[in-house]
């Protein structure tokens, strides 16, 4: 194969890798072609709270990045195991992330009031590059939030999906 020829190839795999890559004419998003420009970047947490429950449920915490990377841990009064980490399918991610956003983490109010013996407090933490949200809501307070229960429903079945455990998030 001479030079020029082989020249020419690079060039034009090159050029079709960069037109093809592009999701808009903006060159920050010039290469976020998996994810919605929202999620970019994105982390999302999720902890059941209390892992000193008196009933010896613990505390779950999930965390799910933008690509669809899943952590799972489980907190049983100090006892902390940790499952192997896994990827959500794009719909999968998709969906989930759908219903994160729908809690809309970052002006949604907390629970201000103190909490009841044996309740637990559910944490929310939405990260970006540049912010960190926090939403902590008491659990008799988020059975009147039906975006929080949609979620909580959804993570369930996540981890029994994942971990084989049934764990009890509400």
């Amino acid at each position: 194969m001479n030079v020029d020829r082989m020249m020419l190839i690079i060039f034009a795999s090159a050029l079709i890798l960069s037109v093809g890559c592009r999701s808009s004419d903006n060159p920050e998003e010039s290469y976020r072609i998996s994810m919605p420009k929202q999620e970019a970047g994105q982390v999302f947490e999720f902890s059941s709270g209390n892992a000193f429950h008196v009933e010896g449920f613990g505390a779950w915490q999930i965390e799910l990045n933008a690509a669809g990377a899943v952590t799972i841990t489980h907190d049983v009064r100090g006892v902390v195991r940790a499952y192997d980490p896994f990827l959500l399918t794009e719909q999968e991610n998709a969906e989930l992330w759908v219903q994160v956003r729908a809690l809309n983490i970052g002006k949604t109010k907390s629970t201000t009031r103190k909490g009841i013996p044996e309740e637990v407090q559910y944490t929310f933490i939405l990260r970006t590059d540049t912010q960190t949200h926090t939403l902590s809501v008491w659990s008799e307070d988020a059975r009147k939030i039906q975006a929080i229960l949609t979620l909580i429903d959804h993570l369930a079945s996540l981890i029994h999906r994942s971990t084989g455990e049934q764990p009890v998030l509400r």
